[in-house]
């Protein structure tokens, strides 16, 4: 996550998720309806660990498009522009159930997602009001991953909710690590044997966090 100055200007690295596409389809900005998928952002974040001394980070491009092209083949998408929100568009009904099943809570301030059963990640906010806003995007980024690889194996609530537990005794005791950030606050990278991941912090709290297993590839 990038925080911009308020009034201020700012170069943000980015990547392209639709190869094939070069006009545009409005003047006016906006937020897309989908998120990276859990799976290619993980390896993005991995880049910038590489990179956590160099003030502007970025993914080579053709990393990006040779994975979406990967998940287009593996969950029989096609696609005119290459573009990855044809592969939610594919699978929207399915994405609709994942919807129905997970709805925010108002104090809920982020998520641990387990996919298989083996904790992949977990992403917290500063409050509930942001993390309401950002929910059914990073739900989505998780359940078109758990879609792909679903192995039709399920566990008890108890040992889920034991193993979501320990991931987040494993985020206390990891080693923490200041770096510059590409916008306003700083980025403090967490990393131990077991998971890495990377917090933004500003005005004395952390905004937002996003963890990832080391475990689970």
């Amino acid at each position: 996550m990038v925080l911009v100055p308020e009034r201020g200007e700012l170069t943000i690295p980015v990547s392209c998720v639709e190869r094939n596409r070069w006009n545009y389809k409005t003047k006016r900005f906006s937020s897309g309806h989908t998120r990276v998928y859990f799976r290619l952002r993980k390896k993005i974040f991995q880049t910038e660990l590489s990179n956590k001394d160099i003030k502007v980070k970025q993914h080579p491009q053709h990393d990006v498009w040779s994975d979406i092209d990967r998940k287009m083949t593996s969950m029989n998408v096609d696609s005119a522009t290459s573009a990855m929100n044809d592969i939610y568009k594919k699978h929207i009904t399915k994405l609709e159930k994942f919807r129905k099943m997970f709805k925010p809570d108002r104090r809920q301030v982020g998520m641990i997602v387990l996919i298989n059963n083996k904790v992949v990640s977990c992403e917290i906010f500063s409050n509930p009001v942001t993390m309401e806003k950002f929910h059914y995007k990073i739900l989505n980024s998780y359940a078109i991953d758990a879609i792909e690889c679903y192995t039709g194996k399920n566990k008890q609530l108890k040992t889920i909710r034991r193993r979501a537990l320990k991931f987040l005794n494993d985020i206390k005791r990891s080693e923490f690590d200041e770096t510059m950030s590409v916008g306003a606050g700083k980025d403090i990278l967490l990393s131990s044997d077991e998971l890495c991941g990377s917090s933004l912090y500003y005005n004395k709290k952390v905004i937002y966090m996003s963890v990832y297993s080391k475990m689970n590839q």
